[in-house]
């Protein structure tokens, strides 16, 4: 699966005996991916209505995503991967949640609560089910692709704020081989068409471009 966030920064400044604190940037996660430390550079967060989104399958899909980055701009990064885009020497991670209709009816919006990933693929008696995901990409210098953990696990997610302009919550995940996602994200949304997120998901592109 293709796929695409701020460093969590405090400035403090000094002055006779009162010290100033700076801005501080919102919160991310962060962990280790393939045995190396991660610390985004660059975080974005899609929110998606129900619609129809064809690597998610058949009917209607609400969709919450939150994309980190080695690499900085994050949202234009992630709509790169419909084109098969790619950046150097970046590594790429997400945590995301999808909710449809098994039996193909309507599709709630997704809000703030706290969601159980041990339900993750389970339908409810009238057929809504959520699903969800983790994982992560690496390149190296010529943007070809690196080693990285394939099967993770989405241990907790909390939604605090879910808004056309933030996503704002906490969450953690971890691979089989020991990588790991945890903390807090407080990211813009990225106002990109449904179509283009859902073409950032595809994969088995033939040959990718590598973007400086």
């Amino acid at each position: 699966m293709r796929r695409a966030l701020p460093l969590a920064l405090l400035l403090a400044a000094a002055c006779g005996n009162a010290a100033v604190a700076g801005p501080q940037r919102p919160p991310l996660l962060a962990g280790t991916i393939a045995g190396i430390p991660f610390t985004p550079a660059d975080a974005t967060g899609f929110l998606v209505e129900p619609v129809a989104c064809g690597p998610l399958g058949p009917g209607l899909h609400a969709i919450v995503w939150v994309q980190l980055s080695s690499a900085s701009g994050a949202c234009a990064l992630a709509i790169d991967h419909a084109t098969c885009a790619q950046r150097p020497d970046a590594v790429t991670a997400w945590v995301a949640l999808a909710r449809s209709n098994a039996f193909g009816g309507a599709v709630a919006p997704i809000g703030p609560g706290t969601y159980d990933p041990a339900t993750s693929g389970m339908a409810d008696p009238n057929g809504a089910v959520s699903f969800f995901w983790a994982g992560a990409e690496r390149t190296g210098s010529s943007c070809a692709p690196l080693s990285v953990p394939k099967e993770w696990t989405v241990d907790r997610l909390v939604l605090d704020e879910v808004g056309p302009a933030r996503l704002r919550g906490s969450a953690s995940a971890h691979a089989t081989d020991g990588s790991t996602l945890a903390g807090s994200f407080d990211v813009p949304v990225c106002a990109a068409p449904d179509a283009a997120f859902c073409g950032s998901l595809k994969g088995g592109c033939a040959s990718t471009a590598c973007v400086p």
